[in-house]
């Protein structure tokens, strides 16, 4: 794919969990701007504050769903 460099798009970061999941997650950048076609990396930290193994799932959204 070749970028479209006249298009810039913003992707924003989150880090939401379910209220039983005890870990510390967060994004290390809150937003980066890309145009389509290019690849980017996000990075995230999580730490489980637990003495106990924790699985955890990681999913993502697209909103406007148009996008």
């Amino acid at each position: 794919m070749v970028p479209v460099t006249e298009r810039i798009l913003t992707i924003r970061f989150n880090a939401d969990r379910s209220a039983g999941m005890r870990w510390a997650f967060k994004p290390h950048q809150s937003e980066v701007k890309i145009v389509p076609g290019e690849t980017a990396l996000a990075f995230y930290s999580a730490t489980n504050p637990t003495d106990e193994p924790v699985t955890g799932i990681s999913t993502y959204n697209v909103i406007p769903f148009d996008a």
